[in-house]
């Protein structure tokens, strides 16, 4: 009988040991899980620089626009846009010397939070000037939801 309650209790400890090894083998195999940096995605724009023709002249900077009201006021002479299902965002700069060409990209993780990238090659046989592009992006409405990106390059 002795013998019986001691099998029965050496199966339980074995049972609780592998219960114990399974357990901690599973948390070892979840702390062990990497997290991976979101996908990187570009994300289509329009580009209505030329369509709008208004100077803006500031420092490396970025606004957003999302009603006729808000653009007639900073550019009176602008057409009526649509803004249903789009934004306008007018980045704008100085350069140091001339600018040969400007480059733009808009980027996402999320479909909510943008980054927009301005590389601006620059020419530095020319006098310094103003830059500015006038893009057509998904709609946000929160500039905050948008982070510039502005590189000079020489030529």
């Amino acid at each position: 009988m002795k013998k019986t309650i001691l099998k029965k209790i050496l199966k339980l400890i074995a049972v609780a040991l592998v219960g114990v090894a399974t357990a901690t083998s599973c948390k070892d195999k979840e702390e062990e899980k990497i997290i991976e940096p979101p996908i990187e995605q570009n994300v289509a724009f329009v580009d209505i620089t030329d369509s709008i023709p208004c100077i803006i002249m500031s420092l490396d900077s970025i606004t957003l626009v999302n009603d006729n009201a808000t653009l007639q006021h900073i550019c009176d002479s602008a057409a009526a846009l649509d803004f249903s299902n789009q934004s306008l965002v007018i980045v704008s700069g100085a350069s140091t010397s001339g600018i040969d060409t400007i480059k733009t990209s808009l980027t996402t993780t999320d479909n909510i939070h943008y980054r927009l990238s301005v590389d601006v090659v620059q020419n530095m046989t020319c006098i310094p000037m103003g830059w500015k592009k006038y893009l057509l992006i998904p709609q946000t409405l929160n500039s905050n939801n948008i982070t510039l990106l502005i590189n000079y390059k020489k030529h």
